[in-house]
């Protein structure tokens, strides 16, 4: 062990025989180390083979080791643990105090074992191609023309959809939101009420399955928004005041409706064509009351009943028209 160190540790076993707290033989020590010690050991290094060395002389770690000069290895790897757990120090500070007590009590320390040369292997030179990086335009196109595509092909399948959509309602028949219907026991269907705001409503033919074959009494009364109606061929019966206070200008009567029943266009002030078919055989009483924008109306040679009152206030009905109806009711009025 190099002779400045031997100096070390004498002096440190002088200071264990001075007493003296711990503290105060650290702080001589450290003094010491300034003096004694070169640059070859690092100064926080040898604080810490100070500390080691001050526990093993205060727990009397030479005597220990002393009794044992039989086996000091042994012994000595004992007290190198002891020393890392306490001081929470590395192998070499703790090998550093128990060697040096077992030098200044007269043991040598082992032998250190010997290490292999380590050959250093050159690592092989790898090659590594550059690639060319992709010119940012070419992608931004390539992504503007996929997200093309997805949006055609998103239009294509939306129409796909709603085509089938249109089919399937086409076919099943169902009712528009505001359209109200009753179904019957004999699986006919009846529209009974109305309360949207549309200026034209086509009435289904089917509705879920059902033939619509009725327009209820009062199903449209006061629809003033409604400018015209198309009516299903199987309808049969049109209900008093089906259209009464409407704002329809035009109507188509299917031929399948044989009476036009009483009040069914009474008040539609701005009604100026009606098509009554050959399937009609009567027209109720005040069918067409205060129609007086109604100027001219066929009558179809089936009619047979016309209610006196079924054109009152039509004032604008031409001479050629009231002259049909009193043909069929001489007693029909047509007010002032």
């Amino acid at each position: 062990m190099d002779d400045r160190i031997i100096e070390v540790l004498l002096e440190i076993k002088n200071i264990h025989n001075y007493g003296g707290t711990i503290f105060e033989n650290k702080k001589r020590l450290n003094n010491i180390l300034k003096d004694l010690l070169t640059g070859e050991i690092k100064y926080e290094l040898c604080i810490g083979k100070i500390n080691a060395l001050m526990y093993a002389i205060d727990e009397h770690t030479h005597e220990n080791i002393a009794q044992h000069k039989d086996n000091p290895s042994k012994t000595q790897k004992h007290y190198i643990n002891l020393l890392k757990r306490k001081y929470s120090i590395n192998d070499e500070a703790a090998s550093f105090a128990v060697n040096a007590v077992s030098v200044v009590i007269g043991i040598e320390p082992p032998e250190p074992r010997k290490t292999r040369k380590t050959r250093k292997i050159k690592a092989p030179k790898i090659r590594v191609k550059r690639i060319k990086p992709v010119k940012p335009v070419k992608q931004i196109k390539t992504k503007r023309k996929i997200k093309k595509k997805s949006i055609i092909l998103f239009a294509v399948l939306a129409v796909i959809l709603i085509s089938a959509a249109a089919v399937v309602l086409y076919f099943i028949g169902l009712p528009p939101v505001d359209l109200f219907v009753v179904f019957n026991d004999d699986g006919t269907a009846a529209v009974t009420g109305y309360e949207g705001k549309e200026r034209h409503i086509e009435i289904p033919a089917v509705i879920e399955n059902r033939s619509v074959t009725a327009i209820g009494d009062f199903a449209f009364i006061d629809c003033v928004e409604l400018t015209s109606i198309t009516i299903p061929d199987r309808v049969i019966y049109i209900g008093e005041h089906a259209f009464e206070g409407t704002g329809l200008i035009s109507a188509v009567i299917p031929d399948s409706v044989g009476v036009i029943s009483d009040f069914t266009f009474y008040q539609c002030i701005d009604l100026i064509d009606i098509t009554i078919p050959g399937s009609v055989t009567e027209i109720g009483n005040q069918a067409f009351a205060g129609c007086v924008g109604l100027t001219d109306i066929t009558i179809p040679e089936s009619v047979t009943y016309i209610h006196e009152f079924a054109f009152w206030g039509c004032l604008s009905l031409s001479a050629e028209t009231k002259d049909r109806i009193l043909q069929i009711n001489p007693d029909a009025k047509f007010g002032l």
